[in-house]
């Protein structure tokens, strides 16, 4: 049996030589009540500073979640 939450989590963008800090909204998966943590359905809230269009890294406090493509128009990455 597996838990969904919706959280809020502290990450960094970062790649193209730039850098900012970010708020990530996730859903934080846990298989069982002491099991491993995974999160999906993230999205980038606010980051501290705009960004150019172009491929990005997203870390956050406990490892990296993959960035595919390019950040959207919108100022926003989401998987």
């Amino acid at each position: 049996m597996s838990t969904r939450e919706r959280v809020r989590l502290h990450g960094v963008i970062s790649g193209q030589g730039h850098e900012a800090k970010c708020t990530v909204l996730a859903t934080k998966v846990t298989l069982e009540p002491s099991g491993p943590v995974a999160y999906a359905a993230y999205s980038v809230e606010r980051a501290s500073q705009a960004l150019p269009e172009g491929d990005y890294q997203l870390f956050i406090s406990n490892g990296e979640l993959s960035v595919g493509g390019s950040k959207a128009d919108t100022g926003c990455l989401a998987n």
